[in-house]
């Protein structure tokens, strides 16, 4: 497998204990994203940028230090809380799919009708779920979308055009929906246009919270009261798609995206203690780097290994399995391994791992 390094000036900075390893990674971005062509203003005063963040991880179960790759010990630092790392679909989340029923099972998913929603319906529909709803803001792309997912045998597909950021859009949805979905799939977000805070127009800056969090909040409140209202007695699963850099690294003019996703993590995590695990159980995912608009947007895609829209479709599609149900209220990557997830399971639970927390 070959990764996309590192900018050429990263310097590393590493101080080690038996137990630790603190890294410091120093970088330099070009951080005018005010075009987020090729042709972007190489004279902005905040262009070629410096900056820099740590992390702290352990020696022993991560990363070796003898090796010299500035990439692997990025990847290390970055995924250090797992020792298996993919990027395709692999044998052991296949295997664990295989043991789990869907069959009959219902899905909604916003953003559903492109990139890694669209991913995460097609993982669905091969699982054989019986009925997925799209939700989304392009009707062109939902038609596309329910006439592919349709061919897969045994599984109705439908969708209703809606935008996030409108109350009444999502009350609609819900009003004409006639059954009770069981498993919600939070998907749609919004990046708004990259720049430096000082000049950045606050109405764009404010729509990533508006969409992000309040969005995402407001339609999950409306399913769960859709199905109290149909009746459901099983509990639901609510799967909210998030990012990485919702806790690190503090990349410069993304500051809105960043921080609505920040709060978007610690609200499942709330929401999770709030809503009792028999009415529903919510995780949060970070997809990896998945080639999509809003990768390309950001323009850092170059700085990480590319993942695979069909392990982030599948992944999902075990996080929403009973035997994932360990995992409620935590933040896990689909490039996990789900065999040692689950080899783990009961020092996730003891330690309430995955969790954001504040570290020295």
């Amino acid at each position: 497998m070959s990764f996309i390094p590192l900018p050429r000036k990263t310097e590393i900075a590493i101080k080690t204990t038996p137990e630790r390893a603190w890294i410091v990674f120093t970088c330099r971005f070009r951080t005018d994203f005010r075009r987020c062509g090729r042709k972007a203003r190489t004279k902005d005063p905040v262009a070629n940028r410096e900056f820099k963040y740590g992390v702290s991880v352990p020696t022993a179960d991560s990363f070796s230090l003898e090796k010299d790759s500035r990439f692997e010990l990025y990847l290390a630092a970055i995924w250090c809380s797992m020792k298996t790392l993919h990027f395709q679909p692999y044998a052991g989340l296949a295997d664990a799919l295989g043991r789990a029923d869907l069959s009959g099972r219902s899905v909604l998913i916003t953003g559903g009708g492109h990139g890694i929603g669209f991913k995460i319906a097609t993982s669905f529909a091969e699982r054989g779920v019986g009925r997925i709803l799209l939700v989304g803001r392009t009707e062109s792309r939902l038609v596309e979308a329910t006439k592919r997912l349709s061919s897969i045998a045994g599984t109705s597909v439908r969708y209703e055009v809606a935008d996030l950021a409108s109350q009444d859009d999502i009350r609609r949805v819900f009003e004409t929906l006639k059954f009770s979905p069981d498993i919600l799939i939070n998907n749609a977000g919004y990046m708004p246009n990259p720049e430096s805070f000082l000049t950045t127009n606050l109405s764009e800056y404010w729509s990533g919270f508006t969409i992000n969090v309040l969005g995402t909040v407001r339609f999950t409140q409306a399913y769960l009261r859709h199905r109290l209202e149909q009746g459901a007695t099983s509990p639901a699963v609510v799967i909210t798609l998030n990012t990485a850099g919702a806790y690190g690294p503090s990349v410069p003019n993304l500051s809105a995206y960043l921080a609505s996703k920040a709060g978007l993590v610690r609200w499942v995590e709330i929401v999770s203690a709030d809503i009792d695990k028999q009415v529903a159980r919510f995780i949060s995912v970070h997809p990896g780097a998945v080639d999509t608009d809003m990768l390309a947007k950001s323009q850092l895609g170059g700085a990480f290994p590319s993942t695979e829209g069909k392990l982030v479709g599948d992944f999902v599609v075990w996080t929403a399995t009973e035997e994932a149900d360990f995992l409620a209220g935590r933040f896990v990557w689909a490039n996990w391994d789900v065999q040692e997830l689950l080899s783990r399971r009961d020092d996730i639970v003891s330690k309430n791992l995955f969790v954001t927390s504040l570290t020295e």
